[in-house]
């Protein structure tokens, strides 16, 4: 009995460290996929910030020259 219950136990703790590898594997994945998308959206950010400027820019010079005529 005490046999069966040590192999019952060895094989517990194997199978909790193939889950504890698993598990490290899985969040290590998902800390690479986040650091992508945080990349991915800091450059869609920055591709958007440039027009955004221009178009303040341009929208504010237009409303000086609009002022300049009145």
């Amino acid at each position: 009995m005490e046999a069966a219950a040590a192999k019952n136990s060895s094989w517990l703790c194997s199978k909790c460290g193939l889950t504890m590898e698993a598990l490290e594997a899985l969040q290590s994945e998902k800390s690479r996929i986040m650091q992508d998308h945080n990349e991915g959206s800091s450059l869609q950010n920055q591709a958007l910030q440039t027009p955004q400027e221009r178009l303040h820019e341009t929208d504010a010079t237009r409303k000086r020259e609009q002022e300049s005529y009145k």
